[in-house]
C-alpha cells in the first residue's frame, strides 16, 4: 500500500544515519519510480499521488518517434520477426509516449537523492561523494510496438558523475560510450 520510492527513501535514511562516521560508504539507490504499474497491468509509469498533476511536468509533452506504435512488418528484420507481442500498443496515448508521468514518477526520486545530498552535507562528506547516475537500460517507449529493452534503437542512457574532491565543481561533458557492465570493477579499481 506503500509507495514503493517512499519506502526506500526511508529505508536509505536509516542506512545512513547507523553508518559509521568514520568509514566510507557505498550506496546503490535502485528505485522503481519510472517503471510501470504492475499492480493495474499498465506499463505507464506510477507517480507517487503527491506528484500527480504536479505544475513542474507541465508542458513537456509526448515522445513520439516515425516509429511510435508503427507495424514493423513487412520490413522486419527476422530476429524482431520472431518476436511476440508486436500488436498495436491501445492502452498508450495515440500522441505518444507520455514524458509527464514519467516526469511525475521521477519527482520523488528528486527527493530521495535531495535526502541523500543533504545528509552528506550534514556530514561534512558531500564534496568526498562521488554520485554516479544513470539507468540501467534504456526503452524501446512504443517504437515498433515494442514497449522495453529487446531491441538496439532504444533510447540511450546517459551517465552523470558529481565528485567536487575528485573532479572539480566545472561542469563538463564527456561524449566517450561506456557499458553500465564496466562500472562495478571500474569502482572497485
Amino acid at each position: 500500500a506503500d509507495y514503493s520510492t517512499d519506502v526506500l527513501s526511508a529505508a536509505t535514511a536509516r542506512i545512513l544515519a547507523d553508518a559509521p562516521g568514520d568509514r566510507p560508504r557505498f550506496l546503490y539507490l535502485n528505485p522503481y519510480a519510472t517503471h510501470g504499474d504492475d499492480s493495474g497491468g499498465s506499463r505507464l509509469p506510477l507517480p507517487a499521488e503527491r506528484h500527480r498533476g504536479d505544475a513542474r511536468c507541465e508542458g513537456i509533452g509526448f515522445r513520439r518517434t516515425p516509429a511510435w506504435n508503427a507495424d514493423p512488418a513487412p520490413n522486419r528484420a527476422p530476429w524482431l520477426q520472431e518476436m511476440q507481442g508486436l500488436e498495436a500498443l491501445p492502452e498508450f496515448d495515440p500522441r505518444g509516449w507520455p514524458l509527464p508521468r514519467a516526469c511525475e514518477a521521477l519527482l520523488s526520486v528528486d527527493e530521495w537523492v535531495r535526502a541523500v545530498v543533504r545528509f552528506q552535507r550534514s556530514q561534512g562528506r558531500l564534496d568526498r561523494t562521488l554520485f554516479l547516475l544513470t539507468a540501467d537500460n534504456g526503452m524501446g517507449w512504443g517504437d515498433q510496438r515494442l514497449f522495453a529493452k529487446r531491441a538496439p534503437w532504444t533510447t540511450r542512457v546517459p551517465l552523470y558523475l558529481h565528485w567536487p574532491a575528485v573532479l572539480g565543481r566545472s561542469p563538463s561533458v564527456n561524449r566517450v560510450t561506456v557499458q553500465n557492465i564496466d562500472l562495478a570493477p571500474t569502482l572497485v579499481d
